[in-house]
């Protein structure tokens, strides 16, 4: 083997050990469902800060009857990386037009975030909020199982998990959307 190759191999490895170690906590310890948590936060009222910088402004309609609020960290790999699981995520969802996707994202660099955008199809309203205003106001949680939302008009969460994260809370996230589109008779 010559030596660029080594180099290279070297490289890669150091990258995936500091990839371990970085702040994204996708271990294990958090990898379950904790319904008190839940609990707590359903019925609580958050707040939409729709004056941070947004990508796709044009998509967002703030009377929506009901959004899907989803939180990332762009600084976290895992995290970003999550944008394209809910990309193709929620164009199976049967939304309609009465259930709104909105994106909170920390990012510093909202133009190369943007690039992503445009290279992944993202096609929904996304706010770059690089002062972390959105998480200290609602005091989101660092944990990525509660990072997701479903809203009501009024912004009062009826849905708490992250569907991306885990089985369970995909079919309970898929059973509240079901239940919203039920009540507001618009299933097919």
């Amino acid at each position: 083997m010559g030596f660029e190759y080594c180099k290279k191999i070297r490289l890669l490895l150091y990258w995936l050990i500091l990839l371990g170690f970085t702040g994204c906590d996708y271990s294990n310890k958090n990898r379950y469902i904790n319904n008190d948590i839940q609990n707590k936060w359903i019925g609580n009222q958050i707040i939409l800060i729709d004056t941070l910088f947004c990508i796709n402004n044009n998509l967002y309609d703030q009377n929506a009857k009901y959004k899907i609020v989803v939180s990332i960290d762009a600084l976290c790999i895992p995290c970003k990386e999550s944008l394209l699981y809910w990309n193709l995520y929620l164009k199976e969802l049967p939304l309609k037009k009465i259930i709104q996707p909105v994106f909170f994202i920390n990012a510093g660099n909202k133009i190369e975030l943007q690039k992503e955008f445009i290279g992944m199809d993202f096609c929904y309203p996304t706010f770059i909020d690089k002062n972390d205003i959105f998480y200290k106001i609602n005091k989101i949680s660092e944990n990525p199982y509660y990072q997701a939302m479903i809203i009501d008009s009024k912004n009062k969460i009826l849905f708490i998990g992250n569907p991306i994260c885990d089985n369970e809370l995909r079919e309970q996230f898929q059973r509240t959307i079901m239940e919203i589109l039920k009540n507001d008779q618009i299933v097919d």
